[in-house]
């Protein structure tokens, strides 16, 4: 069973507006090939990379454009760190990472780790949807 169908899934939409309007998906082979811009939307740093690297690493070498965005800031949930320092390093982890597969810098919502359940649901959303407006991807991709 291929990693990338077992632990992630892929949506792709048509370039006219009005089929990604309608809905209309393509699948993950279907979108190489085709010049796209993907949006990676991962859990917490590192995330992005070890489930979706070479997925990321295929797409880059097959000419798209990809971004990703990290929501959770993967820190404030581990006991006996220091909080801003396991931040900035994982923020700079991923931002190299990234550099390293040809993707462009991620975003990184910083919402708090392991506790988005504490959050408004709007506060999650709006700032995805924002990303996804802003890079006005045809693909978006998320581990589950």
């Amino acid at each position: 069973v291929c990693l990338f169908r077992r632990f992630c899934k892929i949506w792709c939409h048509r370039d006219s507006e009005q089929d990604a309007c309608s809905g209309s998906r393509r699948s993950n082979e279907e979108c190489f090939g085709m010049s796209n811009t993907i949006l990676v939307v991962a859990s917490h740093p590192d995330d992005e990379v070890l489930g979706l690297g070479g997925t990321i690493a295929r797409h880059v070498a097959a000419g798209d454009t990809v971004h990703s965005l990290i929501i959770a800031e993967g820190a404030t949930s581990r006991p006996g760190i220091d909080d801003a320092m396991e931040t900035q390093a994982l923020r700079a982890a991923a931002a190299a990472a990234a550099d390293v597969l040809g993707a462009h810098p991620p975003r990184l919502l910083g919402l708090p780790d392991n506790r988005l359940d504490t959050l408004a649901l709007l506060d999650i959303v709006q700032p995805i949807e924002a990303v996804i407006a802003e890079v006005k991807s045809h693909c978006f991709t998320k581990l589950h």
